[in-house]
């Protein structure tokens, strides 16, 4: 399935890795929040209309309490209810103080239930921070009732808790994620947290600037290691992932009345459960069936470290086949995508773009019921879209072989 640019927003200044969130509403629409680190400019990708069509559209929206003097570093948004939209933002910029010293800070903008990405973009709380912070993410634990947690990976090889409700301040974080008690020997650049069983359980895992990096399953009931395991790579770990090697299918009875909104806190125990992991220097690898086999099953990723650093991924099925295909972001220009066939990763496409990539979503973003591929490059935003006539010839052979049976 090809994929071509339709549309393109230019950033006033570049970004980063940690650079783009999403907010997907219950409903299942999405919006993209991207920021341009130098100009201090927080913009968002969203559905509009242009012409009288239906067509991505990109505004600023002006987060208060971020000094003049400061450069944003990383952006992170999510949903607090499972039920409703009551969704949060976190930015963390630093500033420059006396005699050079950088200081650096987490503001978490919130509001009530129901409110607009821009009434809660002017209620800020400030948080200082005594290290560089890189990557902010969230997760839930589930010992003390289902909770949300903002967590961030810093230059002192520690993952930070801070509550999502009040009182915004860092918490321990052995009370909440056992598993990230151990510090990373150097600075942690990718991190994450997915829950599966119902909540019951979850896997965490990190990578490092040295090449260290932990894989843990946890008893989210008790705050309790089940396992844990280490690896140790050649280069800083540039990419941690994990995911379904089966994508959820379709299912034509329900294809008007379900609106496909995956739960992205959670990982299907029931589907095949993978890691992906890149790093500067060698071929990217994956992990198969983690859950059962943790890390003693490996593929090797062929040719993935043959066009510069591979910084970003996204997972996705491209190709409609009901299995995710692997989208590798490369900052030698470029987007490598694998696919799964015979028990082997094989290279499928790889796509060229004019300057490095830094961040991939594949999402719907003009809610017509069709996805893109969002890709955030050094320059700006860019939009892939499927040629429609490709949609069209596979809708039409699921419906016959679903009614010629």
């Amino acid at each position: 399935m090809s994929l071509t640019e339709s549309s393109f927003f230019p950033m006033p200044s570049q970004g980063n890795i940690y650079s783009s969130s999403v907010i997907t509403t219950v409903e299942g629409k999405n919006k993209i929040l991207i920021i341009s680190s130098m100009k201090k400019k927080i913009i968002t990708v969203e559905p509009g209309i242009e012409d009288g069509e239906i067509e991505p559209v990109a505004k600023e929206i002006k987060f208060s309490d971020i000094p003049n003097n400061a450069e944003i570093l990383s952006i992170h948004s999510f949903n607090k209810s499972k039920t409703s939209n009551d969704f949060t933002v976190g930015i963390t910029y630093f500033k420059m103080a006396a005699e050079n010293n950088h200081v650096a800070y987490l503001n978490i903008y919130s509001g009530q239930s129901g409110s607009s990405l821009e009434v809660l973009s002017q209620n800020c709380v400030t948080i200082h921070l005594n290290f560089v912070p890189y990557q902010l993410n969230h997760a839930v634990y589930s010992h003390e009732g289902f909770k949300m947690s903002w967590l961030l990976s810093g230059s002192d090889g520690r993952i930070h808790a801070y509550k999502a409700d009040e009182p915004m301040q860092e918490q321990n974080i052995v009370n909440y994620f056992v598993e990230y008690q151990e510090a990373g020997d150097s600075s942690i650049l990718r991190f994450d947290t997915k829950s599966y069983n119902n909540y019951q359980k979850r896997v965490s895992f990190y990578g490092c600037e040295s090449g260290y990096s932990m894989f843990a399953t946890v008893d989210s009931t008790k705050n309790q290691i089940l396992y844990r395991f280490y690896e140790h790579y050649q280069s800083p770990v540039s990419v941690m992932k994990l995911f379904n090697l089966k994508n959820r299918a379709v299912n034509l009875e329900n294809i008007v009345t379900d609106n496909f909104t995956a739960d992205c806190d959670c990982i299907d125990e029931k589907e095949q459960v993978c890691l992906l992991v890149t790093n500067a220097a060698e071929p990217s690898i994956i992990y198969m069936n983690v859950l059962e086999d943790h890390l003693s099953k490996v593929v090797m990723l062929k040719n993935s470290n043959c066009h510069d650093v591979i910084v970003c991924s996204t997972i996705a099925d491209t190709n409609f086949d009901s299995k995710n295909e692997i989208l590798l972001g490369a900052y030698g220009h470029c987007i490598l995508t694998y696919a799964y066939v015979d028990g082997d990763w094989v290279k499928r496409t790889t796509t060229v773009l004019r300057y490095p990539v830094y961040g991939l979503w594949y999402l719907d973003i003009t809610s017509q019921g069709v996805k893109d591929l969002i890709v955030i490059s050094e320059r700006g935003v860019h939009i892939l879209k499927h040629d429609p006539r490709d949609i069209l010839a596979i809708l039409k052979d699921r419906l016959k072989s679903k009614y010629l049976q």
